[in-house]
């Protein structure tokens, strides 16, 4: 089979100039029909598209990096002269397939400067920061430009394997900062014996976020909260933050997992590297799920924890296995057992009364009496907000027996500033990631049905599932969301109570793995764990390809006190 490489350079050529329209310019690099390539241009002013003609698409996708993205991978189309059009009877539609064309940049411009790295408990190491330029929106020729950031620890290796790149949770933590903490500072320093290590701001965050926010308008302080108020004030919200961002220039529908998926092979290519390692860990590990799907061939190892799907939004039923999770632990404790014999009966109980009796809240702040009311909605909310590892839960048993009790005034400045102040404030990166990623009807009707004998109602996705509805952007499809199938050396961990991604989340996301380790981290909770010295040994191990143990496990905080 011939192909046409040579085109190649041409379709780049004429990409980086502008997204070329003109038929004759075109002509120079189509190919003849009779050969197994051939090329066809259609510039529709909102719907530009190559038509790509071959046996084997995957030679076109390889040859030039991927950057040749389909809205619809499983669309087939028919071509012709003037417009393609489906056609499932087409015998030939196989080799004909409809794509989107992005910028195909022939190199990165990088720069790398000294820098020294101070971590939170202010240890200093040498290290470089550097930064390169992406399209905010690649499918869009005229896009502003975005400067990413990074910083680079060299490996301590002499023979040094692929960069390991962090990719922080949030979505919109910063992974510059999130590598100075004290649970994962050492960790890293410690994979530069692998090769080097790369703190990455994602676009939208840390160093590489220009986005200013968008403070949204809070709920009246007399009423408790509802579902109901809530979900009109974010519609209201929404629509002036997407104003607000289009008058500074900004394009929120360029913050999704795919943009960063391409950002991460940019960044492959301003490393030099033939291919990246990932570390991924809360919304980081959807992240690099996509990276893994987008990169075919281009990701070394993996590292996941506190694992979001690629369907990213969590079903009721796997809060109620936390729930089960946790009065398990708390019964191995003689003192918390009698405290808390049924702590999921505890909140039940305490969300019926707050429901039908709503309770006035006081407290001074600086000379002012605030008062404001809170119900079930409320102390839902903030049983989700505020819980994410086995202390966080522990602090979360304290809280329902003082709001049982009807004693919440010491938590009401707490509650008062985490949940009622100030309207959410929204980021825009976050914003655009949890409303392209999107939901499956299947997942939301599955939630609709297992929320009504849940603890917390559907709450257990607040507020991203409803973002998906009121910012109305671009959805990536159900394609998107299908699960990730790859050979990719990959370790996954998973705290058995973590209160925030759930064991069966990464059960379900990781099924199309077939080099996988998966690690049970018995109490291990949200980002509790890497400080352990076993964790981070079981992590070294899985770099230097040696067997791992199933699982480990770390000691449980006092329920009692």
């Amino acid at each position: 089979m011939k192909y046409f490489f040579a085109s190649i350079s041409c379709v780049a050529i004429l990409l980086s100039e502008s997204i070329a329209t003109d038929a004759t310019r075109l002509n120079a690099i189509k190919s003849d029909p009779n050969d197994a390539v051939l090329l066809q241009w259609n510039a529709e002013p909102s719907n530009d598209y190559l038509v790509l003609y071959s046996d084997d698409l995957t030679v076109w996708q390889n040859a030039i990096s991927g950057k040749v993205y389909g809205p619809d991978q499983e669309e087939q189309i028919h071509w012709s002269d003037t417009n393609p059009t489906l056609d499932s009877n087409d015998p030939e539609r196989s080799k004909r397939r409809f794509f989107r064309v992005v910028q195909v940049p022939s190199a990165i411009e990088a720069s790398e400067t000294a820098y020294t790295f101070v971590s939170i408990s202010g240890e200093s190491v040498d290290a470089f920061r550097g930064s390169f330029r992406v399209p905010e929106n690649r499918t869009k020729p005229d896009s502003r430009e975005l400067d990413l950031f990074y910083v680079r620890f060299p490996s301590t290796s002499q023979t040094p394997g692929s960069p390991i790149v962090h990719l922080a949770g949030g979505p919109g933590n910063s992974s510059v900062e999130d590598i100075g903490r004290d649970d994962l500072f050492d960790t890293f320093m410690e994979l530069r014996a692998f090769g080097d290590v790369i703190a990455f701001d994602l676009r939208g965050t840390g160093w590489s976020n220009d986005i200013p926010p968008f403070q949204g308008n809070p709920l009246p302080l007399e009423q408790p909260l509802t579902l109901e108020a809530i979900e009109a004030q974010l519609a209201e919200d929404a629509i002036q933050a997407k104003m607000f961002w289009e008058e500074t220039g900004v394009d929120i529908s360029g913050y999704n997992p795919l943009e960063i998926a391409r950002d991460l092979d940019d960044l492959r290519r301003t490393l030099g590297a033939e291919k990246l390692s990932l570390w991924g860990g809360s919304h980081g590990s959807h992240f690099a799920l996509a990276a893994i799907r987008e990169m075919p061939g281009k990701i070394d190892r993996v590292v996941l924890h506190s694992i979001v799907g690629i369907e990213q939004m969590k079903l009721p039923t796997w809060y109620e296995s936390y729930l089960n999770q946790l009065q398990a632990a708390i019964n191995t404790q003689p003192g918390a057992a009698g405290a808390f014999p049924d702590f999921r009966d505890l909140m039940r109980r305490t969300h019926a009364k707050f429901d039908t009796e709503p309770m006035e809240l006081c407290f001074d702040s600086s000379g002012e009496t605030i008062c404001f009311v809170v119900g079930k909605l409320d102390l839902q909310l903030w049983a989700l907000a505020t819980n994410f590892n086995p202390t966080d839960a522990s602090n979360l048993m304290t809280f329902y027996r003082a709001a049982e009790s009807g004693n919440l005034a010491p938590f009401a400045p707490f509650i008062y500033e985490g949940l009622r102040k100030d309207g959410l404030l929204f980021s825009g990166m976050r914003e655009g990631v949890y409303s392209m990623s999107g939901i499956s009807d299947t997942r939301r009707v599955d939630i609709i049905e297992q929320s009504e004998s849940s603890t917390i109602d559907g709450q257990i996705n607040f507020p991203f599932d409803i973002y998906i509805d009121v910012f109305d952007l671009p959805d990536l499809s159900d394609i998107y969301r299908a699960n990730v199938v790859t050979d990719v050396p990959t370790i996954a961990f998973s705290g058995t109570l973590d209160a925030r991604t759930h064991p069966e989340a990464a059960e379900e996301a990781l099924t199309g793995f077939s080099s996988l380790k998966r690690v049970t981290v018995r109490n291990g909770g949200h980002f509790d764990y890497f400080s352990n010295p076993a964790v981070r040994q079981m992590t070294m191990d899985f770099f230097r390809g040696q067997q791992v143990p199933d699982e480990v496990t770390l000691p449980l905080p006092n329920f009692s006190e």
